[in-house]
């Protein structure tokens, strides 16, 4: 019904080459490299993690020793693989060298989240948008982070700050639609989700969700439009053929509803 949390996409991210060079010379004595030689292989390795091949990732990583843009590369290898653990690990320890950079804590955020430390992944979060309070992404993960723990007050503002920092973001309006329906906010939770199919009429998520707020509120005839366009980009969607069943039977139709 919504998307998880997610790492910071690398446009976002202060590991861009400039940057890299900076962290490169206050840590030439320790890496051994030239600020120049551990950017550009810094950024080959971001070029290569982001075409899938982790072993070119790692050899031009390994040029830059401990710096933080290689230290986090490190870390979000193991997440893509599912080693959460060895993850968190990781971009502790970048984390620690870029603490101004609220990307990386966004990362640690989603690496916490996924070991199972979800109180952890909030506190992340929350330190990422103090730093940032225009961090789109990092305000969505703080809001589905604090659904999981159900702390809806709190869910739905991030979310609404996700919205706010990124208006055209429709996870961010499907889990603002979720978590304002779940709280029984309907109306908040209907203007959630028109706003998701006002940005994409296509999107058939988008329509089974307002389809079925709508059957929820009574409006039959509504929900069954929305429901049927959501099955025809969809046939597989499975929770909006069951909705439709349920508003038919609920307007009489039993046999359109078996």
């Amino acid at each position: 019904e919504t998307h998880d949390v997610r790492p910071s996409r690398f446009p976002r991210i202060r590991s861009q080459v400039a940057e890299t060079a900076k962290w490169a010379q206050w840590s030439s004595r320790r890496t051994g490299e030239c600020g120049v030689n551990a950017a550009t292989a810094i950024a080959a390795a971001e070029r290569a993690f982001l075409e899938g091949d982790d072993a070119a990732s790692e050899r031009h990583a390994s040029v830059a020793g401990d710096l933080p843009a290689a230290l986090r590369l490190r870390g979000l290898w193991r997440l893509r693989k599912g080693d959460s653990a060895a993850a968190v690990e990781w971009l502790v320890r970048a984390s620690a060298g870029a603490p101004d950079d609220p990307a990386f804590m966004n990362d640690l955020g989603v690496a916490r989240r996924l070991s199972g430390d979800a109180q952890g992944a909030a506190d992340e979060f929350g330190r990422a948008t103090a730093i940032d309070p225009g961090y789109a992404q990092a305000w969505h993960n703080l809001g589905l982070t604090l659904r999981a723990l159900g702390r809806m007050e709190g869910a739905a503002g991030a979310l609404e700050r996700a919205c706010e920092a990124a208006p055209d973001a429709i996870a961010s309006w499907q889990a603002l639609g979720m978590v304002r329906r779940e709280a029984d906010d309907f109306k908040g939770a209907e203007a959630a989700f028109e706003t998701c199919v006002r940005l994409d009429p296509g999107d058939p998520t988008a329509l089974a969700n307002l389809g079925r707020l709508r059957w929820e509120t009574g409006d039959l005839a509504g929900a069954e439009t929305l429901l049927r366009q959501a099955i025809a980009i969809a046939p597989e969607l499975l929770a909006a053929r069951s909705t439709l069943a349920s508003v038919l039977n609920s307007m009489g139709d039993v046999e359109g509803a078996l």
